[in-house]
């Protein structure tokens, strides 16, 4: 259900959808356990199927998925449901009750702490900065604001990423940058004199 969540956030249709696949999937048992059942059923209510197919296989909804993957391994999330603080305090297994209360108390400590700033004068640089665990340390190092240089093999994802921060991201492609590093060696070897002792 993770592919169906992302497809219709990308296509702005979660909110619309979630009571309906939620209700079908854990109330009345309908089978979404595929794309054609699920494209089907998203289609009967109104979204383009053939939209709907590209996001739901698409390289943007992947990379989602397996952030979602990696934040559930690092906040250490074994079951819901599970609230998550300031990306520091974990709750699970309790009641609706406890974890409200719980919630509101972590919240306000949460505000109360010290957080470290970001400004324009901090420079970043991430590799890998095309999906994953990359893409989103990019992004959120510039909606901070610092000034990132982002290197990665798919230079399309770094335009995506140069046309949301014109005036902070420096994006490079790692083949470009492999040319030039190639490009300096010869010419760092062909100024290199070698001398032999005989």
């Amino acid at each position: 259900m993770a592919r169906t969540y992302y497809a219709l956030e990308l296509l702005g249709q979660q909110k619309r959808l979630h009571d309906d696949l939620f209700n079908a999937w854990n109330v009345n048992n309908i089978d979404l356990s595929d794309e054609a059942k699920i494209t089907e059923f998203v289609g009967q209510r109104g979204i383009d199927r053939k939209k709907f197919s590209d996001a739901y296989n698409s390289f943007a909804m992947q990379s989602k998925v397996t952030r979602s993957k990696q934040l559930a391994q690092i906040y250490g999330i074994r079951g819901t449901p599970s609230l998550t603080v300031d990306g520091k305090y974990l709750i699970s297994g309790l009641g609706p009750e406890e974890s409200i209360k719980v919630l509101n108390a972590l919240i306000d400590k949460a505000r109360k702490e010290p957080r470290a700033s970001i400004s324009a004068a901090q420079r970043v640089v991430i590799s890998g900065a095309s999906s994953g665990l990359g893409l989103a340390l990019a992004r959120h190092y510039l909606e901070q604001g610092a000034m990132v240089a982002v290197l990665a093999r798919r230079a399309d994802c770094l335009q995506d990423l140069s046309k949301q921060f014109p005036q902070q991201v420096y994006c490079y492609p790692l083949m470009c940058v492999t040319r030039l590093l190639c490009k300096r060696r010869r010419r760092a070897s062909s100024r290199t004199q070698v001398c032999r002792i005989s």
